[in-house]
């Protein structure tokens, strides 16, 4: 959908610092909170998400049998996982926060991806996502899941990178090739890149426009910005990096025409772009 009206695709990475992900097996349901699963644990696990400044997501592969159930922390500012497998009983019991804290967790760093499929949510998602889901998983270099909503519908399809959290949008199958060659050397897929989730619409946009001042597509690449300053709707932020520290100067625009934010919505609304004025080296 933003393809057809030109938006940038920079800059639009829904803004968590992790998430945590629930394997389940049946068909997705609109909501990850109207899963069939217990409503307390869910209710509980959701309010721990909000606790964390993460994104509680539903997921499944080819290897979900209803059996067992992975329950999977990202932590997206550490850029690392953990993970817990229980049965299909038990898992009502399992304390996240606790196991979270425990220093006895074993914390991983592999690469995997989620590809929203999620069709009762937004059509779009189903019809975009599945192709890339089933393409990616075809591959079989990274672990792939599909899953409910984590924001953008109309950038489908849609797929996050984990656990740096890196938002992947507009992706076609054809594509998803190179998604995997640019992971495997550790680099970010530019052309589809929405944005890191740790940082806000506005710095991810200064960030993307940074990699491209650099030419620096690395997954590692270090950005952290030290200032800030806003005057109407122009930004400007001081980063620093491992090239020095930039200035990165933004303005906030809309575009001339309000837009469907999804394939179901019925009441068109504005849409921020950001455009780059100026990169300025300060040391």
């Amino acid at each position: 959908m933003s393809r057809d009206f030109g938006e940038n695709l920079h800059g639009t990475a829904s803004q968590y610092r992790g998430f945590i992900l629930v394997e389940y097996s049946e068909p997705f349901p609109k909501k990850a909170l109207d899963a069939r699963l217990d409503a307390n644990w869910l209710q509980q696990t959701n309010a721990l998400a909000k606790s964390l400044g993460a994104k509680l997501i539903l997921i499944r592969n080819g290897q979900s049998d209803g059996k067992s159930l992975k329950i999977i922390y990202v932590d997206a500012l550490r850029k690392r996982w953990c993970q817990y497998i229980s049965d299909a009983q038990t898992y009502k019991y399992f304390n996240l926060a606790l196991f979270i804290d425990d220093d006895e967790t074993h914390w991983h760093h592999e690469p995997f991806f989620i590809v929203c499929t999620n069709g009762k949510k937004d059509k779009c998602c189903a019809k975009f996502g599945l192709p890339i889901y089933r393409a990616m998983q075809n591959n079989g270099d990274f672990t792939v899941y599909e899953c409910t909503h984590f924001g953008g519908d109309r950038y489908a399809g849609n797929a996050v990178l984990m656990p740096f959290g890196v938002y992947y949008g507009r992706l076609l199958p054809e594509q998803t090739a190179d998604l995997i060659s640019a992971t495997k050397a550790r680099k970010i897929l530019a052309d589809n890149y929405r944005g890191t989730c740790t940082m806000n619409f506005a710095k991810q946009s200064a960030e993307y426009e940074l990699r491209k001042f650099l030419e620096d597509y690395h997954i590692d690449f270090h950005f952290q910005v030290v200032a800030e300053r806003v005057e109407g709707d122009i930004f400007v932020f001081e980063a620093l990096t491992d090239y020095g520290i930039f200035d990165i100067t933004l303005r906030k625009f809309f575009l001339p025409e309000k837009r469907l934010l999804t394939c179901a919505a019925k009441t068109p609304n504005p849409v921020a772009n950001y455009e780059l004025i100026g990169v300025v080296q300060k040391s």
